[in-house]
Formats: C-alpha cells, sequence, structure tokens
C-alpha cells in the first residue's frame, strides 16, 4: 500500500512524499485543506512521476500549522485533471493533521 508522508522545513513549508507507488509511472494528487483550521484550499490535478524506487515529492508550498489536509492519489485515467471517485484508479486516500513542524505520515482510509 502507497504511504503518503508530509514533510516540513523552515517552519511552515510543506511538501508531501509518496512511496511504494509503481516506478516511473505518472499519478495525479488531491489535497484539501480543512476550513475548520481557516486554510480552505482545494490543489486538484497535480501530477506527478516516480522513480525508479516508486517514489515522488511534489512541489512546496507554505501554510500556517496546524494544518488539518485530506489527500487521494490517483491515476487520471479519465484525464479531466481531477479526481472522480468513479473515473479514476485511486491508489491511496487518507488524512491526517501537521500540527508542529514535523514529518508526518498521513493515515490511510
Amino acid at each position: 500500500m502507497p504511504t503518503t508522508v508530509i514533510n516540513c522545513r523552515d517552519s511552515s513549508t510543506l511538501s508531501a512524499t509518496t512511496s511504494e507507488l509503481p516506478a516511473n509511472e505518472t499519478f495525479s494528487w488531491l489535497a484539501l485543506g480543512n476550513p475548520e483550521t481557516g486554510q480552505n484550499f482545494v490543489l486538484d490535478g497535480f501530477s506527478f512521476t516516480t522513480d525508479a524506487s516508486g517514489s515522488a515529492t511534489t512541489l512546496s508550498a507554505t501554510f500556517d500549522l496546524p494544518l488539518d489536509v485530506s489527500f487521494v492519489v490517483y491515476r487520471d485515467t479519465d484525464e479531466n485533471r481531477r479526481w472522480s471517485p468513479d473515473g479514476d484508479d485511486t491508489l491511496d486516500r487518507g488524512d491526517g493533521t501537521v500540527s508542529t513542524c514535523a514529518s508526518v505520515t498521513l493515515t490511510s482510509k
């Protein structure tokens, strides 16, 4: 099963690393911020290609902490650049909270 870890540096710059995916393939990522913390955001359709080990790291972005985040890693099989639960191949889905600037493994559902 894939694993997604949120990495933090410089007190609030976050990136996500997903591992245990097929090597050298392209996937998409969806991230949702929790509006209860005042950080309502949707990042969908961000594509990334895994390396030879089946891992990839997303671009970095700055957020205030704590941050509640939900995520989906998927193959965009219907090619519409957004996650479609019934139309795409979902590989991992879950959530977690980044409370302090530390690496946090998100919990898969």
